[in-house]
C-alpha cells in the first residue's frame, strides 16, 4: 500500500485518509464501508506511534528526528561553521551560531536602536529604558530586572559557588562563568575580529570589543544624556546621579559605587596597599637621586 505523510501523520496516498489515533484496527481498504468490519474486530487503539530511542525511551516521530536526538547521547556534532570552526549537533542551533558572524539582527529597539537576533534578547534589553526590577533582594536594597540576575546575586552574600574548575579547582557562582573559564584551559577563542583580527573567548567580548572600531555607544543614561559602549559602564555611572554605594566593606563598613574600589581599598586592611605605596614611593625617590 502507498503511504503518505501529511501534518506529521501517515495517510493513505489513495483515499487520503490518515492513520492516526487509528493504528492496530488491521488492515486498511480504500472506499471501503464502515459497516463492513467484523463486529468482532478487537477496538485496539495506539495514539502514540513512532520511534523509539533505545538509550532514554523517548519516542520521535520520524526517523530523521530519531538520528537528530541520538546525537544528544553519541555527542557527534557534524554541523561545522566555516568561520571559527565551532561545531553544532542540529541545524537549529547551527543557523542560530551563524546569525553572530552575518551580523543578522532582526529584532530592533525602538528606543535606540540596537538589534538582536532574538525576540526575547530584546525583551531584556527593554528594561535598560524602562527601569524596571521587580526582583529584590531580602538582605539588602538592589533589586534585579530577571530572576536568574536576583538568583546569582543571593550568592554573593552566601558565598555559595557551587561550579568548580576541573582543571585548577577553581570555584565560581555561576555555570556560565565556569563555562567561559574553561576556555582559557582550551584556549579556546572561537571569536575573532574581522577588522583587526583580535580572537575572543565569548561574543559578547567581541561584540564590545567591535565598539572600539565603529564608535558605537548604544547606552544612554536618562539623567544626563551620557552615551557609554557597555551596559555595565552605564550601570556604574548611574551610581553618581543616585548616590548608591552596593559595594561595602566588612573590614570597616566603608562603602563604595564601584566593586574595583572595593577590591583596591581591601589591600589597605591587608597590608599589600601599603606596601604598593612603598614601593612606588622608593621608584619615585631612586629617580630623583
Amino acid at each position: 500500500m502507498a503511504v503518505v505523510l501529511t501534518n506529521g501523520h501517515i495517510s493513505c496516498a489513495d483515499c487520503e485518509k490518515s492513520f492516526e489515533n487509528c493504528w492496530g484496527l488491521g488492515p486498511h481498504r480504500c472506499h471501503e464501508p464502515e459497516g463492513n468490519k467484523p463486529k468482532d474486530a478487537k477496538q485496539m487503539v495506539i495514539k502514540e506511534v513512532g520511534f523509539q530511542c533505545l538509550d532514554c525511551g523517548k519516542i520521535l516521530t520520524t526517523p530523521t528526528s530519531l538520528n537528530t536526538h541520538m546525537r544528544i547521547h553519541t555527542g557527534e556534532k557534524p554541523y561545522v561553521c566555516k568561520e571559527c570552526g565551532k561545531r553544532f549537533s542540529g541545524t537549529g542551533a547551527y543557523r542560530y551560531h551563524l546569525l553572530i558572524h552575518n551580523g543578522v539582527k532582526p529584532f530592533k529597539c525602538q528606543d535606540c536602536g540596537k538589534g538582536f537576533k532574538q525576540k526575547y534578547l530584546l525583551r531584556k534589553h527593554m528594561t535598560v529604558h524602562s527601569g524596571e526590577r521587580k526582583y529584590s533582594c531580602s538582605q539588602c536594597d538592589r533589586q534585579f530586572a530577571y530572576r536568574e540576575s536576583l538568583k546569582l546575586h543571593l550568592r554573593t552574600h552566601s558565598g555559595a559557588r557551587p561550579f568548580k574548575c576541573t582543571v585548577c579547582g577553581k570555584d565560581f557562582a555561576d555555570k556560565g562563568y565556569l563555562k567561559t573559564h574553561l576556555k582559557i584551559h582550551n584556549n579556546q577563542k572561537n571569536y575573532h575580529c574581522g577588522v583587526c583580527g583580535q580572537k575572543f573567548i565569548r561574543i559578547g567580548v567581541l561584540n564590545v570589543h567591535l565598539r572600539s572600531h565603529t564608535g558605537e555607544r548604544p547606552y544612554h543614561c536618562t539623567v544626563c544624556d551620557k552615551q557609554f559602549a557597555r551596559l555595565d559602564h552605564l550601570k556604574n555611572h548611574q551610581r553618581t546621579h543616585t548616590g548608591e554605594k552596593p559595594y561595602t566593606c566588612t573590614e570597616c563598613g566603608k562603602s563604595f559605587t564601584q566593586s574595583g574600589d572595593l577590591t583596591k581599598h581591601k589591600r589597605l586592611h591587608t597590608g599589600r596597599g601599603l606596601l604598593n605605596v612603598r614601593n612606588a614611593t622608593n621608584a619615585l625617590s631612586a629617580l630623583l637621586l
